[in-house]
């Protein structure tokens, strides 16, 4: 390799074959590109007489947004093919990135499209990426690096594996309704809006369409347009209770006596509104030793109320639909 400084604009950045990385360069990573430029050189190829980025784009990034205009970079062997140049950006990145769900797809489509074989995929790379080394898992994850606009989102939010699985079994045109609905929701608001539309599309035998058409639906749709906070909640509720009205109203019961509850305002109930599991989870906000001593105090005094017993007598209640 050949350590050199070039101009940023000697490289071909419209050439994206060997990135997969979702990530971008934050204040932080900015600030220090301001305090001392770029240290680490990036690596490039020549293909068809242009530069080619084969690692370090958030640091080119990075350095155009401070207005740099050239950084150091080492010049890898031309001779070397695509998918051993991909390789070698792949395991540089694997030693010190934590690769999200989005990211692992597009690994794994670039090996693939590099002419790295199925069985060598399955076996080898799959498993380097801690995922279960299947061909139903490679299918998923091909499909999954074709999804354009719904990549940012699952990477930001960084999705499971079955999450994808259940988004990737609903038709095209229905992903982007989804998208249009959870993409500032956190994960698991996004994972449950897809549970709950995909029950109410096998339970009504209806599209998507169809379904968000209804006035319920409909309706709470309107609020989503505003960009209202309570939007998501709200939706979800609706769907809940379309779902599978005995949990619904049970979750009503639960919130009536998590409301009953007379604990400090830094003190939050909480519970997974599936009720698949029957846990509580206390959140305590505290900034100091004495406050959290008061706080714990006042929770133990609660308990002489009764209505923790029953608080967890309807969260471990089966239900039967």
């Amino acid at each position: 390799m050949i350590l050199r400084k070039i101009q940023i604009d000697e490289i071909n950045l419209e050439d994206r074959r060997f990135r997969f990385t979702c990530g971008q360069p934050d204040e932080k990573f900015l600030r220090s590109i301001k305090e001392i430029s770029v240290v680490e050189p990036v690596k490039i190829i020549k293909r068809e007489a242009s530069l080619v980025l084969v690692s370090g784009w958030k640091r080119v990034e990075g350095a155009i947004s401070c207005g740099l205009e050239e950084l150091p970079v080492l010049e890898i062997p031309e001779n070397l093919s695509d998918l051993e140049t991909f390789a070698l950006a792949f395991f540089e990145n694997y030693s010190h990135h934590q690769f999200s769900l989005a990211e692992k797809s597009l690994a794994v489509r670039r090996f693939s499209d590099f002419g790295l074989g199925q069985t060598e995929l399955i076996s080898r790379i799959l498993r380097i990426l801690e995922l279960p080394p299947t061909r139903h898992t490679l299918e998923v994850l091909l499909d999954l690096s074709r999804q354009g606009k719904a990549l940012p989102i699952i990477h930001l939010k960084d999705w499971k594996l079955i999450t994808a699985e259940l988004f990737l079994s609903f038709p095209e045109e229905e992903r982007f309704l989804l998208l249009s609905l959870f993409s500032d929701l956190s994960q698991n608001k996004q994972k449950e809006m897809i549970e709950l539309f995909y029950s109410l599309k096998k339970r009504k035998g209806k599209n998507l369409k169809a379904i968000v058409e209804e006035p319920a639906i409909a309706s709470c749709l309107e609020i989503f347009k505003k960009n209202k906070p309570e939007a998501a909640d709200k939706l979800l509720s609706i769907l809940r209770k379309e779902v599978s009205p005995l949990v619904h109203r049970l979750c009503e019961e639960i919130d009536r006596e998590i409301r009953q509850f007379k604990l400090p305002n830094n003190v939050r109930l909480d519970y997974d509104r599936t009720l698949e599991k029957s846990n509580l989870t206390l959140e305590v906000m505290v900034s100091s030793q004495e406050e959290l001593r008061e706080t714990v105090t006042e929770i133990l005094n609660s308990l002489a109320d009764g209505n923790w017993q029953r608080l967890f007598e309807l969260l471990q209640q089966e239900i039967e639909e």
